[in-house]
């Protein structure tokens, strides 16, 4: 006559906790994928958006202007004079903010660029400015590593635009 099992054996339970770590082991990671990595990606994209609107914006003020003066210090600082007056950018704090000299006009605008680097190279051909070079990247540190996303380079040309087609 067989007798019933109550119980597992010993060697059944080990095998069940190895099986079980091995399981969880892989679904950590998936976990942690779900949890942190998925959000960031979203904001990566949100913030890309952002940084594409600014450097559209920066684009068409470069092909108006006339003249480029770029100053790193105290804050990186670009001015755009044109037929239409001058126009600042200012990347600081990690937002870019256009301005103009006359508060009251219309035209001010800020893109906040949270993690977002920035480096501009002003072009000269017989010194007098002829294309601006804007670097953007994300950068940011997850579980100790340095994480570089959406690293683009732009090259805008100065007065590209007419007179003619900037008063149309």
């Amino acid at each position: 006559m067989k007798r019933l099992r109550k119980a597992y054996s010993l060697n059944e339970l080990i095998f069940i906790m190895a099986l079980l770590t091995v399981i969880m082991s892989f679904s950590s990671k998936i976990f942690y994928s779900l949890v942190k990595e998925i959000p960031l990606m979203i904001r990566s994209v949100n913030v890309q958006s952002c940084t594409d609107a600014m450097l559209e914006s920066l684009a068409e003020d470069v092909e108006k202007a006339r003249r480029i003066q770029l100053s790193v210090v105290p804050e990186n600082q670009l001015t755009l004079e044109g037929p239409q007056g001058v126009v600042f950018y200012t990347f600081h704090q990690e937002q870019m903010r256009r301005t103009l000299p006359d508060p009251s006009q219309t035209g001010h605008s800020v893109w906040p660029l949270p993690d977002v680097r920035l480096e501009w190279q002003l072009y000269k051909d017989n010194d007098c400015p002829a294309a601006l070079e804007v670097c953007t990247w994300q950068q940011r540190i997850l579980l100790g590593q340095k994480q570089i996303h959406f690293r683009q380079k732009r090259l805008f040309f100065v007065g590209l635009q007419k007179e003619s087609d900037i008063d149309e």
